[in-house]
């Protein structure tokens, strides 16, 4: 359990080991930018401010110490510069959060949650740039913050941060040899924007396909995401909600959370930015307060995750089971762009991506459908068409404010033939390769495996998987572990007269 800080405190607080055992699990290291020494060396001088002051847990002023303190970094020489010295900002720290005793003190400090915030915020930023993260993207990052304990320091002695914001920027250009984002010449501005919007024109492009090919049979919606995605990158999206937001809609298997895992990497350049929260865990009143925190529990899931992953995309699933404080609580983000704690401290969801799924009955899809439309007549006019059908069910349950509030109501159709012949002949492809590749095996499943799998039941993408790992690879498996299969040779998968799978080989 994270030891508490003095009652002086504002409240910023430290990682629970329950969430830091979470389903969500940290970056990868492949994923991290380059952390310098410079950067190491001041996080470390910040754990021995917070020592000195006997708190509990590294602050955002204590970061602020640690890149003063610190006085071979560029930061140190930025804010020397501009006349500040490090005893007066300690005494400016003590004089507004206080200072520890003993209690409170330990070896190791754990960061709070705004500064791990705030360490992730320079991390990516430096990502992005294609650089290093070192003292000055610290203090950028800490300067972007403008609700963190260090912030609120800087602004009561007189600091205008958008300005310092800039002149960091302004040094960090300077440092990489590169001219800052908002610094241009004559001309040069309109030529760099010109410029932005063709990469992301062609991102957008390739993101259409790219989705299209992780996706089957949903065409429609991955053209609304994308479109949705667009405008938001485009600056047209309001600045003061969430970068985008959805509602999607369709039977479980649909691909629903397929889609929404397809865009953390497009997006955010990691497939573990996406943070998938069940919202039937808070189907009770009391569940509510779990969300964002109480006086009880001020640490609630969402706005802990806001805080460790700046940029990533929630997905809220089985939406329609959440008790409806809980939904207030989501509307709140949808609505304004943040959420406030259990601590009345401001969490923003300005930098991601929200999408709730509700999971709809196919048959009642089917029951719904006015026009009687297959899958060769699907497309944007057909999902109009469902989405006013289903809205006012949706309504009923989840509330107009959510489908008000959201960018966009997707609907995801069930899955029919066609489209699980499109998974089998992908798996049958993906299998062929793997025994190539690991085996120096030549397998060809033939139509008529396929055949017999389709013939089976099938609901769900799931189940269809079920299927085709129980006839075709564990059969597999067995053969090659009785060592029928040679390696070298090429073999045919095809059916028997009762329907059963059967390995002939193919001559040379």
């Amino acid at each position: 359990m994270a030891l508490a800080r003095p009652k002086s405190d504002s409240g910023e607080r430290s990682l629970p080991t329950g969430l830091a055992a979470s389903p969500h699990p940290p970056l990868r290291k492949g994923t991290r930018v380059r952390r310098t020494p410079e950067f190491e060396s001041t996080l470390e001088r910040a754990r021995e401010e917070c020592r000195l002051l006997g708190h509990g847990f590294v602050g955002s002023e204590h970061l602020l110490l640690g890149l003063l303190g610190f006085r071979e970094g560029a930061a140190a020489k930025f804010l020397r510069e501009r006349k500040f010295s490090l005893s007066r900002l300690r005494q400016e720290v003590v004089a507004q959060v206080g200072k520890g005793d003993g209690n409170f003190s330990r070896e190791n400090p754990p960061p709070s949650l705004r500064a791990l915030g705030i360490v992730r915020l320079a991390e990516e930023s430096a990502r992005l740039e294609g650089s290093e993260a070192d003292s000055l993207t610290l203090l950028w990052a800490l300067l972007r913050d403008r609700e963190s304990d260090a912030s609120q320091l800087l602004v009561r002695m007189g600091v205008d941060l958008a300005s310092w914001a800039a002149a960091v920027e302004e040094r960090i250009g300077e440092r990489t040899r590169r001219r800052p984002r908002t610094f241009f010449r004559k001309g040069e501005r309109q030529r760099s924007l010109q410029a932005e919007m063709r990469r992301w024109k062609e991102r957008m492009r390739g993101a259409r396909d790219l989705l299209n090919e992780q996706m089957v049979g949903q065409s429609a919606a991955v053209d609304r995401v994308v479109s949705t995605l667009t405008r938001a990158w485009a600056g047209l999206a309001e600045s003061r909600r969430p970068l985008a937001s959805f509602l999607f809609l369709g039977p479980r298997g649909a691909g629903k959370a397929t889609l929404a895992r397809s865009l953390a990497p497009l997006l955010y350049g990691d497939e573990e930015r996406l943070l998938r929260i069940d919202m039937e865990e808070f189907g009770g009143e009391e569940d509510a307060d779990r969300l964002t925190g109480s006086n009880n529990e001020p640490l609630g899931l969402l706005t802990s995750l806001a805080l460790e992953y700046p940029y990533s995309i929630f997905l809220l699933e089985s939406i329609e089971r959440a008790h409806p404080r809980a939904l207030a609580k989501v509307n709140q983000i949808l609505g304004r762009g943040f959420a406030v704690d259990g601590q009345g401290q401001r969490v923003s969801f300005r930098d991601h991506v929200i999408v709730l799924s509700v999971n709809i009955d196919s048959e009642y899809m089917e029951r719904t459908n006015p026009l009687g439309f297959r899958l060769s007549t699907r497309g944007v006019k057909d999902v109009d068409v469902m989405e006013k059908e289903l809205l006012p069910e949706i309504e009923r349950n989840l509330g107009r404010e959510v489908t008000e509030k959201v960018d966009e109501v997707i609907v995801f159709y069930p899955l029919e033939d066609p489209e699980f012949r499109q998974l089998l002949d992908r798996w049958s492809r993906e299998l062929e390769d793997k025994l190539w590749q690991r085996r120096s095996l030549k397998v060809e499943v033939t139509e008529q495996i396929t055949r017999a799998i389709l013939s089976e039941s099938h609901s769900t993408p799931d189940a269809l998987r079920r299927s085709f790992l129980r006839i075709v690879e564990n059969r597999l498996a067995a053969e090659m572990l009785n060592g029928r299969l040679k390696v070298g040779e090429s073999y045919r998968l095809e059916t028997g007269e009762s329907g059963e799978l059967v390995i002939k080989k193919k001559e040379s």
